[in-house]
């Protein structure tokens, strides 16, 4: 048995060796028990018994419990990053330490973000561990670099470069073959809210693209309002839809609460039931060409869509590798023993994320009955 004592001091303090007379005095009671028990069968018994005891007490005996003492670990606590800039979003960030939770926070720190050295803003505290960006506004295909002091903490910095969305067609082919930006309610009815568009854009060859589609549908419905008079009123809502896609190209997908390599278990010749909220891909394997990738979407509240809106959100790099690195830990999580992955940070010195987006959205009509 080892008992560990922590001080300043490492060394050993005592070793207790295993008492070899015990031992003796178990053969010599084996011995007595045969010389004067007269019965045999329960002499036998005894003997069994006695001899049973043995093998666990000599494992016993030969163990040996040592009482050391050692320094203990000095772990210094470090700060934890969570922030996604982008040029058309309010940007905050979140900033917490290895010891506490990210609710609980870390107040005081000055955080500056900086372009080709040049400091173009600063992240001002809002609440205890909430941080407001206040400076210029972000651009696309531009660098920017953070640095965070606290007097608590070791000093970190990160850098990420605001990527480039493509302009891109989505819509629908017509029977004649020319592109649409209307789907017909009558297709979409008789499909029962399951469509198919296609989204179309050329890459950018000269840089390493990442991508994130979401979908979203805006309905309309009539509510009587108003007393004693009453009158109808048209009311709108937009709320997110639900995607997939059969392309090959698509890597990974999210469902909401978690990022996945989902397509290596869709069975698409007999189920293709799986929807989620976005799929995320890569121009590894077109990178510099024109791309046409059928989307495939259910909306919520179809007998009442007016219209279908795509994003296609151009990710930096490290919020991909950050995917990545989320989406391989669900897929080790699985089984008996999962094995412990460590997720991707680009904070040095510390934890966590500073990464970048920009998305364009583009509407498609859907076109009212005929009648």
């Amino acid at each position: 048995m080892l008992k560990e004592n922590y001080s300043r001091d490492l060394k050993v303090d005592r070793l207790t060796q295993p008492c070899m007379e015990n031992i003796f005095t178990i053969f010599s009671l084996t011995a007595m028990i045969n010389a004067n028990i007269s019965s045999k069968s329960i002499k036998t018994s005894i003997v069994l018994i006695v001899r049973s005891m043995v093998v666990p007490i000599l494992f016993l005996l030969f163990s040996c419990e040592r009482e050391i003492t050692i320094d203990a670990v000095d772990v210094q606590q470090e700060l934890v990053v969570n922030a996604l800039i982008d040029p058309d979003g309010i940007d905050s960030l979140l900033l917490s330490s290895t010891f506490t939770t990210e609710n609980e926070g870390v107040s005081g720190a000055s955080v500056v973000v900086t372009h080709n050295g040049d400091t173009i803003g600063r992240y001002v505290e809002e609440s205890k561990g909430l941080y407001r960006y206040e400076g210029e506004t972000f651009q696309e295909k531009t660098e920017y670099g953070l640095s965070i002091q606290h007097p608590d903490y070791p000093n970190v910095s990160a850098s990420t470069t605001v990527p480039v969305t493509p302009e891109f067609w989505f819509g629908t082919y017509a029977e004649n073959g020319k592109k649409v930006k209307q789907f017909s309610r009558e297709e979409m009815l008789i499909s029962n809210a399951n469509i198919q568009v296609l989204l179309e854009f050329e890459d950018d060859e000269k840089t390493n693209n990442y991508y994130f589609i979401t979908s979203s549908s805006t309905y309309e419905y009539t509510l009587r309002v108003g007393f004693p008079e009453q009158r109808d009123s048209i009311v709108s809502h937009t709320e997110p839809a639900q995607l997939n896609s059969r392309s090959p190209l698509i890597e990974m997908t999210y469902s909401g609460s978690y990022y996945d390599f989902g397509q290596l278990s869709y069975d698409w010749e007999t189920s293709y039931s799986v929807y989620e909220k976005g799929i995320i891909f890569s121009d590894k394997l077109f990178n510099g060409q024109i791309i046409t990738i059928p989307v495939d979407l259910i909306l919520p509240m179809y007998n009442n869509t007016t219209q279908v809106h795509l994003t296609l959100t151009a990710i930096s790099e490290e919020y991909y590798q950050l995917i990545r690195s989320l989406a391989t830990r669900e897929r080790n999580g699985e089984g008996f023993f999962p094995e412990a992955l460590k997720v991707y940070s680009n904070v040095h010195n510390g934890h966590g994320l500073w990464a970048a987006q920009s998305g364009k959205t583009v509407t498609l009509d859907i076109s009212p009955l005929p009648f």
